[in-house]
C-alpha cells in the first residue's frame, strides 16, 4: 500500500497522497525494465544474447485537481514541476522507502477539461531508486548507547558508549544491484597507510599516506563519484595519487559483504564509518 508520494523541487514540494488539493489517479514507470540486445545468426534458430542495459526511467503521474482549489492548485503544480528543473521523488510503501532524482517536463493540464486533471512526466537519468536514508556503520570508534532526551531510572553507573575496534565488518547490501560505498576515516593521532579488503574476492584498496591528528580521509567507490579526498583544516586535497598498485574501487555485492580494515600504524588512533545507499530496480 502506498503511504507517501512526495515530489520535492528546489524551493517547493507536494505530497500527492495526502494533499487535499489533489487525487492521485495513476502512476506508471515504477517497475523494472531492461533493454535486451540480441543478434541473429544465419541458419540457426533463435538468437544470441549480446548485452543488456537499463535505459533512463520515465515516471508518468496522473492527478485529479480538487475543483474547490482549481486554479491555485494548478499553479502550485507548475511551481513544483518547473520544466527542466531537478527534483527528488520520495516513494514510501509497506516494503519500500526510496527516492529517485528527476528532471521535470512541464505538467500537461488541459484548460477546458472538467474536472481538471494533470499529467506529469518525470525523466530520471539514473534508472535506479535508492534508499531514502543513507546507512552508516561504525567499524572503528565509539557507538553511542543512548539518545537524547534521556530518562534515567538507575542513578548508578552509566555507560555512554561502546568502543568498537573491528578489523572485519559485515556490510549487508539488501538492494537489487551492486553498489559503491564511502569510507570515512578520522585520525585522532598519526595514522599511516590504511588498507581495505573485500575478503570473498580479495579486492583491496591500499593507500600510501600519513594522516595527522584531526585529518578526515574520505574514500568513495561510488560509480561516477570515485574519489579520495583528505580534509586537513580548511584544505581539501585530492589523494588519488596515494593509491598503491593493484588497488581497486571495489563494490558491494548483493547480500553480505565481509570487509577487512587495518593500518600500518595508528589503528587504535582513528574512527572509521562506512556509508552506503541500497539501490532498487523497481518499487
Amino acid at each position: 500500500m502506498l503511504e507517501n508520494l512526495i515530489c520535492k523541487a528546489q524551493k517547493s514540494s507536494v505530497d500527492l497522497v495526502h494533499d487535499k488539493r489533489f487525487v492521485l489517479k495513476d502512476i506508471q514507470g515504477l517497475s523494472p525494465e531492461t533493454v535486451i540486445n540480441t543478434v541473429e545468426t544465419v541458419g540457426a534458430d533463435g538468437s544470441l544474447f549480446r548485452s543488456a542495459r537499463s535505459a533512463e526511467r520515465n515516471i508518468l503521474i496522473v492527478v485529479g485537481i480538487n475543483q474547490e482549489y482549481g486554479e491555485a492548485a494548478k499553479i502550485a503544480l507548475y511551481d513544483v514541476f518547473r520544466a527542466r528543473e531537478e527534483g527528488t521523488l520520495y516513494y514510501k510503501s509497506e516494503n519500500r522507502d526510496v527516492k529517485i532524482r528527476y528532471r521535470a517536463e512541464k505538467p500537461n493540464i488541459p484548460p477546458m477539461v472538467y474536472p481538471m486533471s494533470a499529467q506529469i512526466s518525470l525523466i530520471c537519468p539514473d534508472y535506479f531508486f535508492e534508499s531514502s536514508e543513507i546507512k552508516a556503520l561504525t567499524m572503528v570508534g565509539i557507538l553511542p548507547n543512548f539518545e537524547f532526551p534521556l530518562e534515567l531510572h538507575d542513578p548508578g553507573r552509566l555507560e555512554f558508549g561502546t568502543v568498537l575496534q573491528n578489523k572485519i565488518i559485515a556490510i549487508n547490501n539488501g538492494g537489487d544491484v551492486i553498489i559503491g560505498v564511502v569510507f570515512e576515516i578520522t585520525a585522532i593521532h598519526t595514522v599511516r597507510n590504511p588498507i581495505f579488503k573485500k575478503l570473498r574476492t580479495d579486492e583491496y584498496m591500499q593507500l600510501n599516506i600519513e594522516m595527522q591528528a584531526g585529518d578526515v580521509l574520505r574514500i568513495s567507490t561510488l560509480k561516477r563519484e570515485q574519489s579520495i579526498t583528505l580534509k586537513r583544516g580548511r584544505e581539501s586535497l585530492n589523494m588519488l595519487g596515494s593509491i598503491t598498485a593493484g588497488s581497486t574501487f571495489f563494490q558491494l555485492e548483493r547480500g553480505e559483504n565481509l570487509v577487512f580494515f587495518d593500518a600500518e600504524t595508528g589503528f587504535e588512533s582513528l574512527t572509521l564509518i562506512c556509508f552506503y545507499s541500497e539501490k532498487f530496480e523497481g518499487v
